[in-house]
């Protein structure tokens, strides 16, 4: 799958917590949204940050970490962890294996 692709089905996904993501899937929509919201921080937003546009950058991310954990065989509750510590999820899913089903 090329990369606007991936791109595209992560956020068509944004409410969809029950499908699958892969790997690469969550690094490249990962990398997508820091680079995205970088130039909107930097260049774009002036002296003030909308909260519309902050869940915008937000959600695909939250969504396809929970999705990567889906294909991951990892439990959602996991997915907790947003609340406590946003910055250790965001790289939790590229550090797990495969869990495999008995």
């Amino acid at each position: 799958m090329n990369l606007f692709n991936t791109i595209k089905r992560s956020f068509m996904l944004s409410l969809n917590y029950s499908e699958q993501d892969s790997k690469w899937d969550y690094f490249v929509l990962l990398v997508f949204q820091i680079l995205w919201f970088a130039i909107y921080f930097f260049w774009l937003s002036g002296d003030s940050l909308s909260f519309l546009l902050l869940i915008v950058f937000i959600l695909p991310i939250v969504s396809a970490s929970l999705r990567c954990l889906n294909y991951l065989n990892r439990t959602k509750a996991i997915g907790f962890l947003w609340l406590i510590s946003p910055y250790l999820m965001v790289i939790l899913p590229l550090l797990l294996t495969k869990k495999h089903q008995e």
